[in-house]
């Protein structure tokens, strides 16, 4: 008995432990619901989320599931209830911070009763199985459609050789050492985002789109002659790395698509709405010239009146002059007559005192 108790006990202890998710989950067959009786710590860890915050997941499963996939899911329930059933679907789910997740559920009924059944589960998370997948699709699209362009080139990093086939003209040239000999293809302002561009595909998985300016020589005429400016073209070039079978990217494959007539025309465009812009300036720079040269002519001709209104306030001032050496000569007149009236009476008051003291004796 005591072996037995610890071999369920190890048996626990592994389940609940293991990195994937276990659960026994009750479904009701008239509303549908669905309560979550038991889910392993493992799940959890998988997942990378606590337990506190799974609860709400936990709690809500249909509103964790992506709506495109919910009628899976309604599907998988459906097969569950059924004699005997069994489940074994994928659906995309939303975690927590937004993110997206493939969970891959398989199980199976495992008790019913009444309207209650028990469905015992293994949950996987096959979210990087999913994404590399989707990664490799994308890729075998985007080669297919690089191998129908009308303009293939293949890099290969290996040898270091660079091919350009032209299917319209029926034309291929190898360019070998490409780092070097491309450059005088690619023109030269455009030049140091193509190779780096190049750069990052050698090292790390790229996909990307860029418009450049290039010199693709249909001929051997042409070939000589990269900087005629007649031989630039417009490109939009989709450029992508390649993986071999040990993991390293060993080509680096690009479709070029010819857009020299609509990016002209996007630039004429561009040219025309600037040389507006730069006509409004000039003019709204003009007008408060204006508006100075005819404040200045205001200015100088109110300058000119007050020129010619000066003489008069001399004059007026001349006037006031006379006018204060009249009134002072006519002061300094007056102080004389009262100096010579004070001195008369200064002569007369002496014999007025002597008549005065002669008599007093008598």
């Amino acid at each position: 008995m005591a072996a037995n108790e610890e071999a369920k006990e190890l048996l626990l202890s592994i389940v609940d432990n293991i990195i994937v998710g276990v659960c026994m989950v009750d479904i009701d067959s008239t509303d549908r619901s669905i309560t979550i009786q038991y889910m392993n710590d493992g799940f959890f860890r998988m997942i990378r989320t606590s337990r506190a915050e799974a609860q709400i997941l936990l709690h809500n499963v249909r509103l964790s599931i992506v709506p495109e996939d919910m009628a899976i899911f309604e599907q998988g329930i459906d097969d569950c209830l059924a004699d005997n059933g069994a489940v074994d679907i994928e659906i995309r789910t939303v975690t927590l911070h937004g993110n997206l997740r493939w969970l891959k559920i398989r199980g199976n009924l495992f008790a019913r009763n009444g309207n209650i059944n028990s469905v015992c589960c293994v949950i996987l998370d096959d979210t990087e199985k999913k994404t590399i997948n989707e990664e490799f699709r994308n890729q075998n699209e985007s080669m297919k459609r690089m191998l129908e362009s009308d303009i293939f080139v293949d890099i290969n990093l290996q040898t270091g050789n660079c091919s350009v086939r032209h299917d319209i003209a029926g034309k291929e040239f190898v360019l070998h050492d490409y780092s070097k000999k491309l450059q005088r293809y690619v023109y030269s302002e455009d030049r140091v985002a193509f190779f780096d561009t190049l750069e990052t595909a050698s090292k790390h998985m790229v996909t990307k789109t860029l418009e450049l300016r290039l010199h693709i020589p249909l001929d051997e005429a042409r070939k000589n002659e990269p900087d005629s400016r007649k031989n630039w073209r417009w490109y939009r070039a989709e450029i992508m790395s390649i993986f071999n079978e040990d993991g390293y990217i060993s080509h680096i494959l690009g479709r070029l698509t010819d857009i020299d007539a609509e990016k002209t025309a996007e630039l004429l465009e561009i040219q025309k709405s600037q040389d507006e812009l730069y006509i409004e300036s000039e003019k709204e720079e003009k007008a408060p010239a204006k508006k100075r040269v005819r404040k200045k002519a205001k200015a100088e001709s109110e300058a000119s009146q007050v020129t010619e209104e000066k003489p008069k306030r001399t004059r007026k001032r001349k006037t006031k002059a006379e006018t204060e050496t009249k009134t002072e000569t006519k002061t300094e007149g007056q102080e004389a007559e009262v100096k010579d009236t004070v001195q008369k009476k200064e002569t007369e008051e002496p014999e007025d005192d002597r008549g005065s003291a002669d008599q007093e004796p008598v």
